[in-house]
């Protein structure tokens, strides 16, 4: 549903508003499914039992799921989920695209949010066979799909997301590339209440 050619058919059914909430709320829909439907498979692949590995483990786990919750409000929380565009649709206001801003999380990963998702499925004490498969699967759709959101990101921002794909890493910090990304911290206070007109 995130592909261009998606969306301008299913634009055609539904208001251009509405596109990312119902792409947004068919993913919530699939992801329950997936748990209603999912079988075990319980047999353990690794399982940690020294208690500081184990804290150490549950600790990377919490904050893999944090770092993704805090990555949302790094851009703008309410269009990701796309509620800002139902708002001004509803305000009979025009929408206006997010502008390109590269700050805070963003100046040490370019997609925070699958970092955090990545973290959160691989930590873990605890590994069985179907916890491993969905980390795989998971892991496989995510490298996939930023592959395609790039290639969309690439046309839309040109040349200003060529300089910034080349500077940070697509899911974990570039220590080389660290030190280019300081410049860009001084601008933290400014850019921290960007939440778009």
């Amino acid at each position: 549903m995130d592909r261009p050619a998606f969306k301008e058919k299913w634009t055609r059914v539904i208001p251009k508003a509405a596109e990312r909430s119902t792409c947004v709320l068919a993913t919530g829909a699939a992801w329950a499914l997936i748990i209603w439907l999912w079988q075990p498979l319980p047999a353990v692949v690794w399982s940690v039992e020294t208690p500081v590995l184990q804290y150490m483990l549950w600790a990377l786990f919490a904050f893999g799921w944090a770092f993704l919750v805090v990555s949302s409000f790094a851009i703008i929380h309410f269009d990701l989920f796309g509620l800002r565009q139902v708002y001004f649709y509803l305000r009979n206001r025009p929408y206006t695209h997010v502008p390109y801003v590269r700050k805070w999380i963003y100046c040490f990963v370019r997609h925070p949010l699958m970092t955090g998702v990545l973290i959160g499925i691989w930590a873990t004490p605890h590994m069985s066979r179907g916890h491993l498969l969905m980390a795989i699967a998971l892991t496989v759709y995510i490298v996939i799909g930023v592959k395609y959101e790039e290639r969309d990101l690439i046309r839309t921002f040109g040349e200003d997301y060529l300089k910034y794909r080349a500077e940070v890493g697509a899911f974990f910090p570039v220590l080389p590339a660290l030190g280019r990304t300081w410049p860009h911290l001084a601008a933290l206070g400014r850019n921290w209440a960007v939440i778009g007109p």
